[in-house]
């Protein structure tokens, strides 16, 4: 008599108690938990993966039109199809230079729903920037540390002229309310960055 039909003959022991018993029948569940713990795994994983999807999803930039008059930037750094679109965001206008050294290519993004930075390129190297905000600190984002710094009048505010050798790399200004930056990668004369401020200012 084998272990089943013993417990068979013992009565009242339902069949799949018998099959538990069963060594055969619980190689099988092993075998089943080991794949469920796999399945559970790689649905993990696929969790994991989708979350980290919609991670990179929900933090690329994001524009929403709220209504006809107003529009909400999700998150820092919105990419304008124009300079109306980003004055349509800040709330102020903004100058803009139809070419800045011979470069007309341009970006208008707005940043912090506060900061219009317009980038000027030449094939694929930014060449200029400028930035306005409703501020009085220096928005420029330029840390560098240059051999001459000046401060010299436009109209009836002050600017800071940043630069090394003969060329201006930078200069900044706030006339009580807005914040203004001029950025030029490989540097300019003097006389050039006064006509840019011009057509800025």
């Amino acid at each position: 008599m084998n272990n089943i039909t013993l417990l068979k003959s013992i009565g009242d022991i339902k069949d799949k108690y018998i099959e538990e018993a069963n060594p055969l029948n619980n190689i099988d569940l092993q075998k089943k938990h080991r794949i469920n713990g796999k399945q559970r795994i790689l649905s993990l994983a696929g969790v994991l993966a989708a979350a980290a999807v919609l991670f990179v999803l929900f933090n690329t930039y994001i524009y929403i039109d709220q209504n006809e008059s107003g529009v909400t930037v999700e998150n820092p750094m919105y990419l304008c199809k124009d300079i109306d679109e980003a004055e349509s965001i800040v709330g102020f206008t903004l100058n803009v230079p139809d070419s800045i050294l011979g470069s007309q290519s341009r970006q208008i993004y707005v940043i912090d729903q506060n900061i219009i930075e317009i980038d000027y390129f030449e094939g694929q190297d930014i060449t200029a920037c400028i930035k306005k905000a409703k501020s009085t600190e220096d928005i420029s984002g330029d840390y560098s540390v240059y051999e001459n710094e000046e401060i010299r009048n436009i109209g009836d505010v002050e600017a800071t002229f940043k630069g090394n050798d003969n060329l201006i790399y930078l200069v900044t200004w706030s006339n009580g309310k807005y914040s203004y930056s001029i950025s030029i990668n490989n540097g300019v004369e003097e006389s050039n960055i006064f006509d840019i401020l011009v057509n800025t200012y």
